[in-house]
């Protein structure tokens, strides 16, 4: 290997050595450029300039290497790549070694390492995941455990993982036809089909911080907060004039005659169930495309035990934001984007800093003649989506907006010196690794769930961010939309618009698992170019 080759009969004093080669953590090789000045030998100042010191005969130089983890976010790492002192201006390449952490090629820490007299390296926290799955009673495939289960076996895990620091937890669906379910995968997919019926499975996902996930020590309260413990309880409408307002008065009633030490309220969800399944525990139900399908709403409250865990028990609040038409973005059918919306929303809880935030979630409720986008608090508990699917006579469109609720509690002291919040929110999306094989009528030849990202491909991109961010995650969702139907297919989730409907004569649909993070505070953001050149890697995967 030629570090200073020659041109025009002489030697370039200075040039690029580009290596490609991985790293550990990094999916695709990153080119690493070594950059090397050749200096008079015999001038201690020049070699001085450049980073040189003697030691002997050997010369010593250091280079810092970016290695790209997320485009465009460079990590520093320390290289030193010793060179045996030569009057010849061409070294052979078995006459240098390349020292990461102070590591030889033999596998031996050299006396010239620059970072073994360091001290060692703090981890960060990072922000990961674990799904519980029903399973399948024993001798009954059609019936599976309860939701109450799954809140148990996460009590067991948070017991045998105290380094996991849980803050948030949801319920989280997942769909499917004829192929197995996989829990992080990037894409779902449900029939459109009027023969093929699509199987609905519910489990629980906890969010957790964690600084290190195998060298920790259980007695470092520090690192190891847990174990929590987790309990859930359901509210479902009564009757069919039965409101979400009532039940809201029925759980704050029950908050109050059971109030318990170490107890807050984690997270209430607003879910939907299929009508014919009236225990809301149930964790798994097949649907038909082609028929109408009755659902009803319910609250899914989860509550925190821990030691420490403080919370003033006063009246649980639900604020809903609509989006509003204002005939902007032709991708949302006019309704105004998520975004849009947020900033509403946020701009409210800033100038109530009194207010106790709880959780955010989104909610798409039925688009009907007498939803008020004026209301404070959507209250129907029922709604029937109608049936449409490929290979049926007849199909009716049903229509959903997105909307944001806000859950809280008001503390009964306000004190004067209260700090206003100031929240954001930020979206992270499975992209395409690779195109798979097409058929002749166009259809991918193979599951698309194995043509994207999962989501620990996601968290990676989700803690890069975060660790060059500085951002303060208050909350997550996981939002699943639609692919190439019901008009999410060009902002995603930033859509708040939608529809179910039989079109593109399409046997099968497919879902978008996206992430959405709720920000506490101001945080840094990502320079332009950087954001253009993720595009661009975007791009050149789909």
């Amino acid at each position: 290997m030629n570090l200073y080759p020659r041109r025009n009969g002489r030697s370039e004093p200075l040039i690029d050595l580009v290596c490609l080669r991985r790293f550990p953590g990094v999916r695709r090789a990153s080119e690493v450029k070594f950059r090397f000045q050749k200096t008079n030998r015999n001038s201690d100042s020049q070699m001085a300039d450049v980073g040189e010191k003697r030691k002997g005969s050997v010369a010593e130089r250091k280079i810092i290497i970016g290695v790209p983890v997320l485009p465009g976010l460079p990590l520093q790492s320390e290289t030193t790549i010793r060179v045996d002192g030569s009057d010849s201006d061409s070294i052979s390449s078995n006459q240098y070694e390349m020292n990461e952490a102070g590591v030889t090629s033999h596998g031996q820490h050299g006396p010239s390492s620059p970072v073994s007299a360091a001290a060692p390296l703090e981890p960060k926290w990072k922000m990961q995941h674990v799904d519980f799955i029903p399973g399948s009673l024993k001798g009954k495939s059609e019936d599976f455990e309860r939701f109450s289960v799954l809140i148990d076996r996460a009590n067991e895990w948070s017991k045998a993982h105290p380094e996991a620091a849980i803050f948030c937890c949801e319920t989280v669906q997942w769909t499917s036809m004829d192929r197995p379910i996989f829990s992080d995968a990037g894409m779902l997919h449900k029939s459109m089909y009027s023969d093929k019926k699509s199987r609905i499975i519910r489990g629980l996902r906890l969010w957790y911080m964690i600084l290190d996930d195998t060298f920790y020590d259980r007695s470092d309260k520090a690192r190891c907060p847990g174990p929590f413990k987790l309990a859930c309880v359901n509210y479902a409408p009564e009757g069919k004039n039965d409101n979400m307002r009532a039940m809201l008065k029925r759980f704050n009633e029950y908050l109050f005659k059971t109030a318990i030490s170490g107890r807050r309220v984690l997270r209430v969800e607003t879910l939907h169930q299929l009508a014919d399944c009236s225990d809301p525990d149930v964790t798994s139900w097949m649907e038909q495309p082609e028929k109408s399908r009755e659902y009803y709403t319910y609250f899914r409250i989860f509550f925190m035990f821990h030691q420490g865990v403080s919370q003033r028990q006063t009246e649980i609040g639900i604020r809903d934001f609509f989006p509003t038409f204002d005939q902007r973005s032709p991708h949302s059918q006019g309704y105004e984007v998520y975004t849009d919306m947020f900033k509403r929303a946020a701009r409210w809880l800033y100038l109530d800093p009194h207010i106790q935030l709880i959780n955010l979630q989104s909610v798409f409720i039925k688009v009907k003649k007498d939803v008020d986008g004026l209301s404070n608090f959507f209250e129907r508990v029922s709604f029937k989506e109608h049936g449409s699917a490929y290979g049926s006579m007849g199909h009716t469109r049903t229509e959903y907006i997105q909307i944001l609720r806000i859950v809280y509690m008001q503390q009964q002291e306000q004190l004067e010196t209260a700090t206003p919040k100031m929240m954001f929110h930020k979206h992270f999306s499975p992209v395409r690794v690779r195109k798979g094989m097409e058929t002749q009528s166009g259809d991918d030849a193979e599951p698309l769930e194995y043509l994207f990202e999962d989501l620990r491909h996601v968290e990676q991109k989700i803690n890069a961010w975060l660790s060059y961010s500085s951002a303060v995650v208050f909350g997550v969702e996981t939002i699943p939309t639609r692919m190439n139907t019901g008009g999410q297919e060009t902002i995603g989730p930033e859509t708040t618009f939608c529809f179910n409907d039989r079109e593109k004569n399409q046997s099968r649909e497919y879902w978008k698992v996206n992430v959405r993070l709720y920000i506490e505070g101001r945080y840094k953001e990502i320079p332009v170019q950087w954001a253009t050149r993720i595009v661009e890697e975007r791009t050149t995967k789909t």
